[in-house]
């Protein structure tokens, strides 16, 4: 098309992009490049992309962080409806499911340099921290499928979701 410039510079946003959408369908390339050249430019004073970016993960994983230990905490109610030996294994599950989640969670923050807020006592009768940092269950094995983490690899787990 002949359009002169100062019509293309003077375009709304959502002029411009009907005018890109159409020029995109007549496959006019030359359109869509005076289309883009014209377009006006700003400048922006924006914080560190990294930072900003790390931020965003990291409320992000805090917010999964809460949803799960939310989800741990009412299947660990729920199961108090069931028979005893049902009971205990769903309450068994949800106790190490948290047990990793918090470890997990204690880990990434000892890796950013800050030092953990120590968490509330819970009753883990079923769980115990070794001293290689897995997470096991007394006793019986397998019951409800959860497998032993460690930190680090539950670190990854949460961090790569």
């Amino acid at each position: 098309m002949n359009i002169p410039d100062k019509i293309y510079a003077n375009l709304a946003p959502i002029e411009r992009m009907r005018a890109a959408v159409l020029a995109s369908a007549r496959d006019d390339k030359e359109e869509l490049q005076i289309l883009k050249e014209t377009c006006p430019k700003r400048t922006f004073l924006m914080t560190d992309p990294e930072y900003s970016e790390g931020m965003m993960k990291l409320f992000s994983l805090l917010l999964f962080i809460e949803y799960q230990l939310t989800t741990y905490a009412l299947d660990f109610q729920a199961s108090r409806l069931s028979e005893r030996e049902e009971r205990f294994n769903a309450q068994e599950c949800a106790l190490m499911a948290t047990a990793s989640v918090v470890a997990a969670l204690n880990q990434l923050i000892a890796e950013m340099g800050l030092i953990p807020k120590p968490w509330p006592k819970m009753p883990l009768r079923a769980i115990r921290h070794c001293d290689d940092h897995r997470v096991r269950r007394r006793g019986r094995s397998g019951a409800c499928g959860i497998q032993p983490a460690t930190h680090a690899g539950t670190t990854r787990l949460l961090l790569s979701r």
